[in-house]
């Protein structure tokens, strides 16, 4: 259907019942987000936030919302998802306020701004980290779900300008900004939103590599701490992989490639690495 009504030409088809003015704003958090799990406290009040109203008012919309034709959310067990962000974001993204942006940067800052309490144990025991209640409140699927957002907001910036006359781009800048300034301050931030680290990239090219520059700057960078974490461990990953990763989609742009940008302490070619 998504397909559909980017090919249509007769209105009714091009938008959907649930995309009417009356409907479509009980639809944003779920715009925002893109999925979460139902079963989790912290998912459930990152919605709450974002919809400023309780919890189950929500999940009472999104209930009827997913029993109908062209349903815009899907529910799988206790997973919510949003069918087809890009289609929901044509249809629903003029509906949000200043208001709406500005609570949504909060939550980001919330959400991808805290260090995963796993980091606080001993290497060799973070693979315990849930046995011993050291993780984070909120989702894989959330927090990649707001990166998702983040980066559709910046790439498709030509055509999103925002009630505030703010751009997509402008908008993700700001947004993505804010946990990598918090990051350069704790280490442990870095390493727990490394592996969300290339869609913040592709959000706010420039933001995340004057973060990086700046992570990488000093007698003691804080970056350094990211490639040492889980290297001694048989049961830990290295978080660098994340901004590893992040720097290598970065690299394959002009823009961005070390030839193009002198003085970043990028590489140019695949599989780029921080001096």
């Amino acid at each position: 259907m998504a397909l559909r009504r980017k090919l249509a030409i007769i209105p009714e088809v091009q938008r959907p019942a649930w995309a009417a003015p009356a409907e479509a704003r009980a639809l944003l958090p779920a715009m925002l987000i893109g999925g979460w799990n139902d079963s989790l406290a912290g998912d459930r009040d990152v919605i709450a936030k974002l919809a400023r109203k309780p919890y189950e008012e929500v999940n009472d919309t999104l209930a009827r919302a997913a029993n109908v034709p062209d349903s815009p959310v899907r529910h799988v067990g206790d997973v919510w998802l949003l069918a087809s962000k890009e289609d929901a974001w044509a249809l629903l993204g003029k509906f949000l306020t200043r208001a709406d942006l500005e609570n949504f940067e909060g939550v980001v800052l919330d959400v991808l701004g805290q260090p995963d309490p796993s980091f606080d144990l001993p290497v060799a025991e973070r693979y315990m980290a849930n046995i011993l209640g050291k993780s984070l409140p909120y989702s894989g699927l959330l927090r990649e779900g707001m990166a998702e957002t983040l980066a559709l907001m910046g790439a498709r910036s030509d055509s999103l300008t925002f009630v505030d006359a703010t751009s997509g781009q402008e908008r993700a800048d700001r947004i993505v900004g804010r946990p990598l300034h918090k990051a350069n301050a704790d280490w442990k931030v870095w390493a727990s939103i490394a592996y969300h680290l290339p869609l913040l990239a592709e959000a706010a090219p420039g933001v995340f590599l004057d973060a990086v520059e700046r992570g990488l700057s000093g007698e003691a960078p804080v970056l350094l701490n990211i490639f040492s974490e889980g290297k001694n461990s048989l049961f830990s990953s290295s978080p660098h992989t994340g901004l590893l990763w992040a720097l290598d989609r970065l690299a394959w742009h002009p823009e961005y490639s070390h030839a193009a940008r002198p003085g970043r302490r990028v590489a140019s070619h695949r599989g780029a690495r921080p001096n």
